[in-house]
């Protein structure tokens, strides 16, 4: 992967993917960025914590396409101290490398393959209107089989599906299950 792009674009584009970044404590992939240098100079920068991801494009010059997966804390830090225009990113043999007007550094990169899938929106022109307090009524009767778990984190939240029956919540904590 080979790319240049503006400072200012991929700083705006990492303060936006950053809200669903992981801690990274287990997972050191859910800590990073995934950077993806495609067709059309199109850069698309993503994140997850396995509950929430974001994905956001950018522009920039491709020179070679490719993928790379580095920590977001990381690059936006370095970024943050450049006061050049444009950056070069390189990724090669795990490194990443940065090159500005009087700058040059190599940060190592995790392995892409480990960056969780992020599934594609579907039906992003649908939309439903209800009463707030039907809403709150369902989630109120989920919630109560639900358990905060730094364990199994997938068990945190209360499962919501809209569909032409209507919306149904299911929460559980392993052993009770309620679906509203």
């Amino acid at each position: 992967m080979k790319l240049t792009v503006l400072r200012e674009n991929l700083l705006k584009g990492l303060g936006v993917v950053e809200r669903s970044v992981g801690e990274g404590e287990r997972l050191p992939i859910l800590g990073t960025v995934k950077i993806e240098a495609g067709k059309g100079n199109a850069i698309t920068l993503a994140t997850t914590n396995l509950e929430t991801a974001i994905v956001h494009t950018c522009s920039g010059k491709v020179v070679q396409e490719g993928t790379a997966a580095v920590s977001l804390h990381v690059l936006r830090d370095i970024l943050k101290n450049l006061t050049t225009e444009k950056i070069q990113l390189t990724a090669a043999d795990r490194k990443l490398s940065m090159q500005a007007d009087n700058y040059e550094a190599s940060v190592s990169l995790e392995k892409v393959d480990e960056f969780p899938l992020i599934p594609p929106v579907q039906n992003r022109n649908e939309s439903a209107t209800f009463a707030a307090r039907i809403l709150k009524r369902l989630f109120m009767k989920s919630l109560v089989a639900t358990q905060y778990s730094e364990i199994r984190p997938e068990i945190n939240g209360i499962y919501t599906s809209f569909g032409d029956e209507g919306i149904v919540c299911a929460g559980t904590d392993s052993f009770r299950l309620v679906e509203a």
